[in-house]
Protein backbone atom coordinates (compact mmCIF):
# COMPACT_ATOMS: atom_id res chain seq x y z
CA UNK A 1 0.00 0.00 0.00
CA UNK A 2 1.57 3.34 -1.13
CA UNK A 3 0.14 6.61 0.44
CA UNK A 4 0.76 10.31 -0.44
CA UNK A 5 2.69 12.26 1.89
CA UNK A 6 0.26 15.42 3.36
CA UNK A 7 1.51 18.24 5.97
CA UNK A 8 -1.19 18.57 8.34
CA UNK A 9 -1.58 19.86 12.21
CA UNK A 10 -1.99 16.26 14.26
CA UNK A 11 -3.30 17.21 18.03
CA UNK A 12 -1.11 16.17 20.28
CA UNK A 13 -2.56 14.48 23.18
CA UNK A 14 -0.75 13.67 26.74
CA UNK A 15 -3.17 11.05 29.55
CA UNK A 16 -1.33 11.18 33.13
CA UNK A 17 -2.57 11.04 36.41
CA UNK A 18 -1.96 13.76 38.78
CA UNK A 19 -3.53 16.33 41.15
CA UNK A 20 -3.53 20.02 40.51
CA UNK A 21 -3.54 22.78 43.60
CA UNK A 22 -3.22 26.60 43.69
CA UNK A 23 -0.02 28.87 43.68
CA UNK A 24 -1.79 30.56 46.18
CA UNK A 25 -4.68 30.13 48.77
CA UNK A 26 -6.00 32.79 51.14
CA UNK A 27 -8.93 31.98 53.94
CA UNK A 28 -10.63 35.24 54.49
CA UNK A 29 -12.14 35.90 58.19
CA UNK A 30 -13.79 38.79 59.87
CA UNK A 31 -11.84 40.89 62.43
CA UNK A 32 -14.59 42.76 63.14
CA UNK A 33 -18.85 42.15 63.25
CA UNK A 34 -20.69 43.91 60.53
CA UNK A 35 -23.51 43.27 58.08
CA UNK A 36 -21.70 43.02 54.54
CA UNK A 37 -23.80 44.89 51.79
CA UNK A 38 -21.85 45.02 49.07
CA UNK A 39 -19.88 42.69 46.83
CA UNK A 40 -17.43 43.64 44.39
CA UNK A 41 -16.89 40.64 42.68
CA UNK A 42 -18.37 37.44 40.72
CA UNK A 43 -16.76 34.31 41.12
CA UNK A 44 -14.46 33.46 39.16
CA UNK A 45 -13.71 37.26 38.61
CA UNK A 46 -9.98 38.24 38.05
CA UNK A 47 -9.25 40.04 41.27
CA UNK A 48 -5.97 42.21 41.54
CA UNK A 49 -3.90 42.84 44.72
CA UNK A 50 -5.46 44.98 47.05
CA UNK A 51 -8.79 44.99 45.26
CA UNK A 52 -11.81 45.61 47.18
CA UNK A 53 -13.98 42.16 48.03
CA UNK A 54 -16.31 43.77 50.32
CA UNK A 55 -18.37 46.56 52.16
CA UNK A 56 -19.93 46.60 54.78
CA UNK A 57 -22.49 48.84 56.07
CA UNK A 58 -21.08 49.26 59.88
CA UNK A 59 -18.55 51.05 58.43
CA UNK A 60 -20.79 54.24 59.50
CA UNK A 61 -20.57 52.72 63.24
CA UNK A 62 -16.95 52.80 62.93
CA UNK A 63 -16.29 56.34 61.30
CA UNK A 64 -18.64 57.50 64.37
CA UNK A 65 -16.66 55.61 67.32
CA UNK A 66 -13.42 57.17 65.66
CA UNK A 67 -15.71 60.99 65.86
CA UNK A 68 -16.09 59.66 69.60
CA UNK A 69 -12.59 58.84 70.47
CA UNK A 70 -11.25 61.98 68.80
CA UNK A 71 -13.41 64.10 70.59
CA UNK A 72 -12.68 62.77 73.95
CA UNK A 73 -9.19 63.47 73.47
CA UNK A 74 -9.11 66.34 72.20
CA UNK A 75 -11.62 67.12 75.32
CA UNK A 76 -9.21 65.72 77.76
CA UNK A 77 -6.19 66.65 76.16
CA UNK A 78 -7.33 70.41 76.92
CA UNK A 79 -8.32 69.33 80.31
CA UNK A 80 -4.82 68.00 80.86
CA UNK A 81 -2.83 71.50 79.78
CA UNK A 82 -5.42 73.24 82.75
CA UNK A 83 -4.34 70.59 85.34
CA UNK A 84 -0.97 71.04 84.12
CA UNK A 85 -0.83 74.75 84.40
CA UNK A 86 -2.98 74.41 87.97
CA UNK A 87 -0.35 72.22 88.94
CA UNK A 88 1.93 74.63 88.61
CA UNK A 89 0.63 77.84 89.98
CA UNK A 90 -0.48 75.51 93.41
CA UNK A 91 3.47 74.88 93.09
CA UNK A 92 4.60 78.18 93.40
CA UNK A 93 1.71 79.14 95.73
CA UNK A 94 3.18 75.85 97.91
CA UNK A 95 6.44 77.89 97.80
CA UNK A 96 5.12 81.00 99.30
CA UNK A 97 3.26 79.06 101.89
CA UNK A 98 -0.35 80.22 100.23
CA UNK A 99 -1.96 76.23 100.09
CA UNK A 100 -1.42 73.78 101.66
CA UNK A 101 1.38 70.48 100.66
CA UNK A 102 -1.86 68.30 100.37
CA UNK A 103 -3.42 71.15 98.04
CA UNK A 104 -0.02 70.89 96.10
CA UNK A 105 -0.53 67.16 95.89
CA UNK A 106 -3.82 67.19 94.51
CA UNK A 107 -2.88 69.70 91.45
CA UNK A 108 -0.21 67.26 90.83
CA UNK A 109 -1.88 64.28 91.07
CA UNK A 110 -4.62 65.66 88.91
CA UNK A 111 -2.25 66.25 86.22
CA UNK A 112 -0.72 63.19 86.35
CA UNK A 113 -3.99 61.68 85.68
CA UNK A 114 -4.86 63.76 82.95
CA UNK A 115 -2.10 63.16 81.29
CA UNK A 116 -2.92 59.15 81.48
CA UNK A 117 -6.25 59.77 80.23
CA UNK A 118 -4.73 61.40 77.36
CA UNK A 119 -2.56 58.49 76.67
CA UNK A 120 -5.78 56.14 77.04
CA UNK A 121 -7.77 58.61 74.48
CA UNK A 122 -4.57 58.71 71.87
CA UNK A 123 -4.63 54.39 71.94
CA UNK A 124 -8.44 54.60 71.82
CA UNK A 125 -8.28 56.71 68.63
CA UNK A 126 -5.83 54.04 67.13
CA UNK A 127 -8.16 51.64 67.89
CA UNK A 128 -10.97 53.09 66.16
CA UNK A 129 -8.71 53.69 63.06
CA UNK A 130 -7.75 50.12 62.68
CA UNK A 131 -10.54 49.07 63.48
CA UNK A 132 -12.34 51.18 60.27
CA UNK A 133 -9.68 49.97 58.21
CA UNK A 134 -10.99 46.40 58.74
CA UNK A 135 -14.27 47.55 57.40
CA UNK A 136 -13.41 46.81 53.80
CA UNK A 137 -12.24 43.40 52.63
CA UNK A 138 -8.99 43.73 49.96
CA UNK A 139 -7.79 40.74 48.16
CA UNK A 140 -4.32 40.22 49.32
CA UNK A 141 -2.90 38.57 46.02
CA UNK A 142 -3.68 38.62 42.46
CA UNK A 143 -5.82 35.98 40.92
CA UNK A 144 -9.48 34.54 39.91
CA UNK A 145 -11.99 33.86 42.93
CA UNK A 146 -13.76 31.85 43.71
CA UNK A 147 -15.65 30.69 46.81
CA UNK A 148 -14.21 27.76 49.05
CA UNK A 149 -16.07 25.17 51.05
CA UNK A 150 -16.94 26.39 53.86
CA UNK A 151 -14.96 28.93 54.06
CA UNK A 152 -15.38 32.95 53.54
CA UNK A 153 -13.09 32.66 50.35
CA UNK A 154 -10.16 31.64 48.17
CA UNK A 155 -8.71 32.66 45.44
CA UNK A 156 -6.34 30.53 43.86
Amino acid sequence: MVAAVVARDVPVTVQSIGNVEAISTVTLKAQISGELVGVHFQEGDFVKKRASFYSPLTARRFEAALRQAEGTLAKDEAQALNARLDAQRYEGLGREGVVSKQQVDAAQATAGAMTAAVAADKAAVESAKINLQYTTIYSPINGPYRLGHGEAGKSG
